[in-house]
């Protein structure tokens, strides 16, 4: 296998823990959404478990610049709703 076909592999790797990572916090906050939970608890919970697992997994700088760019599209997009 080549340097590229490994390449594309990990790719695919990737995307497909994406997808189940995905999937899984989607059904969660559905569940808790369906018992009523307000939606500031459900994110509170969210940045609680974030928080927990970037300690634990040692990559709390990555999770960092990634919350941080989340933060900002936040705040700059305009309310659609």
């Amino acid at each position: 296998m080549d340097k590229k076909q490994t390449l594309e592999v990990i790719d695919e790797v990737v995307e497909g823990n994406r997808k189940i990572a995905r999937e899984a916090i989607t059904n969660g906050v559905r569940h808790a959404q369906d018992q009523w939970v307000e939606s500031t608890l459900i994110a509170e919970a969210l940045a609680l478990e974030i928080i927990k697992l970037s300690r634990s997994s040692l990559s709390e700088n990555a999770i960092a610049a990634h919350l941080r760019v989340v933060a900002t599209s936040l705040e700059s997009k305009k309310n659609l709703h």
